[in-house]
């Protein structure tokens, strides 16, 4: 299935109505990246995320990727990375 915005919606208000019942909790947020990566944030108490490259063909386990201070993103600079990573390759011309 490709995702689109409404299925970026479904997903929002189904981790939002998930979160407001009773003892759930929403650990993890699975992202795919226009250049097609899978990746989970895990949300911390401490307010920051880690952030793991996940392989659905098994090939390898989840690779964390870290913050430069440390493990923990703060959420700009989770959202900065993303964003600079995971934009589709481009063919170099010839």
């Amino acid at each position: 299935m490709a995702l689109t915005p409404t299925t970026t919606r479904l997903a929002i208000e189904a981790a939002s109505a998930l979160a407001r019942r009773n003892g759930t909790r929403v650990l993890s947020i699975e992202v795919v990246t226009p250049d097609g990566r899978t990746w989970a944030i895990d949300p911390k108490v401490s307010g920051c995320f880690r952030l793991f490259e996940i392989d659905h063909d098994r090939e390898r386990g989840p690779d964390e990727h870290h913050a430069v201070d440390g493990e923990e993103w703060h959420l700009s600079d989770l959202l900065d990375y993303l964003d600079a990573v995971g934009q589709r390759k481009t063919k170099p011309a010839t």
